[in-house]
């Protein structure tokens, strides 16, 4: 680039100032956007050929000088790999079809027994052995966050939408060491740990395990790997493809009720249900059920009855409905104890279970630190869909026996019960095992159980795979050894316990492949592709470079610093063009000046010239007053360059004696006696760092609990309690608003450490005996409810905070009515946690307790005594509720005419309420700022204005589903012309009454959350945002309601901080839910 700046300087046309410049910031990114570059490439003058070179070879220089760097770091820079190994046989005794056999006929050796060393241990030679590790199995319930059949994903389609695909659930890892005692003098370890996967899918419960042969010789394979690195630390990943068991269960619930129970037993005519691995949401997964009477109902309740005990009944005679299926076997799975869960019953599950073998990739990573070498488990390669495609299942199936099924019950030392006994009483009793009156429900569109026994079909599922990873017996694994005369097989003798040599060959020979993790020069990832092409590119740029030195014969030394360009620009004439007198260059234009360099006549030296100063071709000859060559040309001399100008003097006096002159003596002076016997004093200011948490509690305090009657006054009854949690949760809720409104994110880095605190304290308070029912431990619990809301960044926008109030509710239950008893208990109860339980309900779909229903109006009932207006809060939303449930099971219209009656009564019950609960209407003047509509209301507290806001939402709920199903009753074809008018003018009224109610909950908002006329208060806020959110996604909301309430929620999140405010007016603005 200095040549090029050469090339520019020296060339017969002149170049922009700016231009200049650029060849010394190169390597500097921001230079393509410096106003020397865009004055340069802007400049009318310059030369056509020259600006169509430098726009193309300068912005390009710049950015691969600035690429080159980072392109050279990444090209030096090595990066993880695996370094493949030579592969390594291992053959074994066994034949393929020994060891993946396809009929399972025989019966299992027993769990205890000699094992091929003659030593007595628990035999691996069971197919039951293992048993144990399987009550680590994931127990399944509705309060548990165990994945079970169709998970919902979104798709994100690059537009800022996506669509909505349904996924298979996780896989679930169960460990399981494997203790082999005839091989423990091979080479290798004696124990492995393999690791048994469970999936609780849509079409039925799969398992797989690592085939116990296989295991043993990948855990051999893994150890001569990493013996041939022994004295450094390393890490081996040894792996091999070949089959493992696949087992998958699908079972159907069959409670037995009493003795007099005759329903016959029900089977499923399948192990796996029909949609495979591209199931949706309008699959039917639940294959036909088929009647079995050989074995009775009341027959298993005598038996259990008489000897309770987990069993395990198989049956080879079931019905199935396809011949892929036809090699599975049934099995009863009868629970030890009976259930008391609504009705006293016990639970007995009718299976289906077959199995196939599966290729698949088993991994074994070990690590060695020159000394000693540590083994991780055994994985599988698998995905999500693994489990139902990779075993073809439509291939014919693995034939199992009744009298191999039988011999995997067998007795343990665990108080000599049997393997099923054990393993179903180690089962968590949760409503999977024992669901409410027996039944999981039916769907309501497809007619089938909303669940199945999955901990049932999971234990099945794991005790059949782990038998067939144990079906093969033991085996020998047999080495290859090269000698003089070619390769032989060596196997350990277990009763010399030295290598002898195989005469035959081994039955099958596995193939390991073995990788070392290090470090390599390799070419890939994306990144380093990229850099070499820069690095290519700069080397062709440099390659030029070479070529245009050596042929034009331009020098790169003159002027290759900025120092250089300084001293020609200072030994050059004065530019009255460059009249700018400010410490830098103030106008863009100057830069725009044509500049270049010309050798002065009779002088004998060059010079930085303008262009546009033709006449100023000599130096100034330094006479005075003026110079001869501007009196020949009769213009004002501008002046030449004086070296003694340049002298530095001490002018320090000059200025001290400048100042005396300047400050004036002050007006008023201290008395003589004053001065005389007072010390020389002066006013010093020093800052006062005030620390982060007390500004968080004084906005906490000042926005969200003013001293005024609100949602959370009760908080300052709680000041004077020594309550971390609280102190705490208040700090995080402060901090968090304070990060939200500066956009800071140290503030809410704070506020989430505090958060930490607030969570560990809070921990600390509930298993506190003493503090677990405090008042401040249960507004702890609420104030991190409220932390959720102010962090909310967009949906869902209530997650989170669920679990916070989830948690207050057990709380409430537990505190029962001896909390109503305290003011502050009272108030808590009713101000904070009541509304916030009835959104949780609506948002879960979830009735309102029973002990809620009895606790709440006791607890109104104790500031508003016998006062039907409450019924607001309790009667009506439980009939919404209810309402809804209809809508699945009943006729369309008449759950309308349910919606309108119940629409009918409300009207009512807002007309019967006394002037205790009336608001005022005041017409909206100019001085109302920030008013909807001509009309807003005053409420005589925040209880009424809560009442109303209540009768609101609770009517927008009523006529969106009147809303709703007029209008899909209104598109039905077969429907007379009159019933769709009917229905299309019903829709029509009733948007216009949710307009009404739209504007209604408008017109609350200014005495409501601005109650001073010039602030938010958060307290009330954190109320009205969901009603105001409601609102504005209603069918009748207008435009501009939409946009009013987006402002509205937007100065809410701006003044208070309060992110789910603001991640509403984003939804509201891109067009809503």
């Amino acid at each position: 680039m200095v040549v090029y700046l050469q090339y520019l300087l020296t060339h017969e046309s002149a170049v922009p100032f700016g231009a200049v410049f650029t060849s010394f910031r190169v390597s500097q990114v921001s230079v393509i956007w410096s106003p020397e570059l865009w004055a340069a490439v802007t400049t009318n003058d310059f030369s056509g050929q020259l600006y169509l070179g430098f726009i193309c070879l300068v912005p390009f220089s710049i950015l691969l000088a600035s690429t080159i760097g980072p392109s050279s770091a990444i090209a030096l820079l090595p990066r993880q790999t695996n370094y493949r190994l030579p592969d390594w046989p291992l053959g074994t005794n066994l034949s393929y079809a020994s060891l993946f056999p396809d009929t399972l006929g025989h019966a299992s050796p027993p769990l205890t027994n000699r094992s091929a060393t003659g030593e007595t241990s628990e035999n691996e030679l069971s197919f039951s052995a293992g048993w144990e590790y399987l009550r680590a199995l994931p127990a399944v319930s509705s309060d548990k966050q165990t994945e079970t059949g169709l998970q919902t994903g979104t798709i994100n389609l690059g537009d800022n939408t996506g669509r909505m695909k349904w996924d298979m659930p996780r896989l679930y890892s169960v460990l399981i060491p494997t203790v082999t005692p005839w091989s423990e003098n091979l080479p290798g370890t004696s124990q492995v740990v393999r690791s048994l996967y469970v999936q609780y899918a849509p079409n039925s419960t799969l398992a797989t395990v690592q085939h116990v042969p296989v295991a043993l010789s990948l855990s051999t394979a893994a150890k001569q790997f990493a013996a041939s690195f022994s004295s450094r630390p390393v890490t081996i990943n040894a792996s091999i493809e070949t089959p493992q068991p696949y087992a998958s269960t699908f079972c159907h619930l069959n409670t037995i009720l009493s003795e007099n129970d005759t329903r016959p037993i029900q089977f499923p005519k399948s192990y796996i249900a029909g949609c495979g691995d591209s199931c949706d949401s309008s699959s039917k997964n639940w294959p036909e059920l088929a009647n079995y009477t050989r074995i009775r109902r009341e027959d298993i309740w005598a038996d259990a009855t008489s000897s309770p005990q987990g069993r395990l009944i198989w049956v080879d005679d079931i019905v199935l409905d396809n011949p892929a299926s036809r090699g599975g076997i049934g099995v009863i799975v009868v629970q030890p104890e009976l259930c008391n869960a609504g009705k006293v019953y016990l639970t007995a599950s009718a299976c289906v279970v077959g199995a196939r073998w599966g290729n698949t990739t088993a991994h074994l990573e070990i690590a060695s630190n020159g000394l000693a070498t540590i083994s991780k488990s055994i994985v599988s390669e698998l995905s999500t869909v693994s489990p139902i495609t990779v075993p073809r299942w439509s291939d014919p199936p693995l034939r199992i026996s009744t009298e191999w099924a039988n011999s995997l019950n067998q007795r343990t030392s665990n108080q000599n019960r049997t393997v099923a006994d054990n393993l179903l009483r180690a089962l968590p009793i949760t409503d999977n095992v024992c669901p409410f009156d027996g039944t999981y429900g039916l769907d309501a569109q497809q007619s089938f159980p909303l669940q199945r026994p999955y901990m049932h079909e999971a234990l099945i599922s794991s005790l059949v795979a782990n038998a067939l990873s144990h079906s093969a017996g033991a085996s020998e694994q047999w080495w290859e050894v090269k000698n003089a005369g070619g390769k032989l097989w060596n196997y350990m003798n277990p009763h010399t316990h030295l290598p002898e040599d195989v005469p035959k060959p081994p039955g099958l020979v596995f193939t390991f492949q073995g990788s070392l993790r290090g470090y390599a020069w390799t070419m890939d990832g994306v990144p380093i592709k990229i850099a070499l092409v820069f690095l290519g590119l700069y080397c062709i740029f440099v390659s030029v470079f070479v070529l245009y030195t050596v042929i034009s014969g331009y020098s790169s030394m003159p002027w290759s610093t900025v120092a250089d360009l300084v001293a020609l620009a200072l030994s050059s004439t004065p530019s009255n063009k460059l009249c700018n007198t400010s410490g830098g260059i103030g106008e863009m234009k100057t830069f725009k000046h044509l500049v270049t360099v010309r050798e002065i006549e009779n002088h004998h030296r060059l010079e930085l010239h303008i262009e546009t100063e033709a006449a100023m071709v000599a130096k100034c000859d330094q006479k005075r007053p003026s110079c001869s060559q501007c009196l020949r040309a009769g213009r004002e001399c501008t002046g030449y360059r004086d070296v003694t100008a340049l002298r530095l003097e001490d002018q320090s006096n000059q200025v001290v004696n400048r100042s005396r002159i300047i400050v004036r003596p002050p007006t008023r002076t201290p008395s003589r006696a004053s001065r005389r016997n007072s010390p020389a004093t002066s006013l010093t200011l020093h800052r006062v760092d005030i620390p982060v948490t007390d500004r968080a509690l004084a906005f906490f305090y000042w926005h969200y609990a003013p001293d005024i009657c609100g949602p959370l006054d009760f908080l300052h009854a709680l000041q004077a309690e020594n309550a971390p949690a609280l102190t705490a949760s208040i700090h995080a809720v402060g901090l968090a608003a304070l990060a939200n409104i500066h956009r800071s994110s140290q503030l809410m880095l704070e506020a989430r450490e505090e958060y930490g605190c607030a969570l560990v304290a809070t921990n600390a308070a509930l298993q506190d005996p003493s503090q677990r029912s405090a008042d401040s431990t249960l507004a702890a619990v609420v104030l991190l409810g409220v932390y959720e809301i102010t962090c909310s960044q967009g949906p869902p926008l209530v997650e989170r905070w669920l679990k916070h109030i989830q948690g207050a509710l057990k709380m409430v239950q537990v505190r029962g009515v001896e909390q109503l008893q305290t003011p502050v208990g009272l108030e808590l109860f009713i101000t904070v946690l009541r509304m916030q339980m009835a959104l949780s309900n609506i948002h879960s779909k979830l009735d309102t307790p029973a002990w809620l229903l009895r606790l709440a109006p006791e607890a109104l009932n104790c500031c508003f005594p016998r006062d039907p207006a409450l019924d607001i809060f309790f009667l009506y939303p439980r009939q919404v509720s209810t309402l809804r449930d209809s809508i699945r099971v009943g006729q369309l219209d008449s759950v309308i005419d349910e919606a309108l009656g119940l629409d009918t009564a409300l009207v009512e019950w807002a007309l019967s309420l006394d002037s205790r609960w009336q608001y005022t209407v005041l017409p909206v003047t100019s001085d109302d700022q920030g008013c909807y509509g001509d009309y807003y209301h005053i409420y005589p507290d925040h209880v009424a204005s809560l009442l109303w806001s209540n009768y609101r939402c609770i009517r927008l709920a009523i006529h969106a589903i009147i809303c709703g199903l007029c209008e899909e009753l209104s598109s039905h074809r077969d429907a007379e012309s009159d019933k769709r008018s009917n229905f299309r003018r019903l829709a029509s009224q009733s948007a216009r009454v949710q307009k009404q109610l739209a504007e209604d909950m408008c017109a609350s908002v200014p005495t409501n959350i601005n109650t001073d006329g010039s602030r938010f208060t958060g307290g009330m806020a954190l109320r009205f945002i969901w009603p105001l959110f409601t609102a504005a996604n209603c069918e009748g909301s207008s435009a501009e309601i939409r946009s009013w309430i987006t402002r509205c929620l937007e100065k809410i999140g701006e003044e208070l901080g309060i992110q789910q405010a603001s991640a509403m007016a984003r939804i509201l603005r891109e067009g809503g839910l």
